[in-house]
């Protein structure tokens, strides 16, 4: 069984995320080389917006009063 293995790393010291997904033998097997970059491609993607809180906003006038800078 293919053991993957799943990470994120932000830069900042303690502020990593990791992760072993298991895949079925025969579903990995079932898979072209391909499909598999894709298929890691995806879980890649899936882990890191599971584990990152982005976001962008216009910040308003009440923004601005609050003295919030970032």
């Amino acid at each position: 069984m293919p053991r993957i293995k799943l990470f994120v790393d932000t830069g900042f010291a303690e502020c990593s995320h990791t992760d072993i997904l298991e895949v079925d033998d025969a579903d990995w097997e079932a898979m072209s080389p391909e499909e598999r970059d894709a298929f890691l491609a995806e879980e890649a993607r899936e882990f890191m917006g599971n584990h990152i809180d982005y976001g962008a906003y216009v910040m308003d006038d009440a923004d601005a009063a609050s003295g919030e800078s970032e």
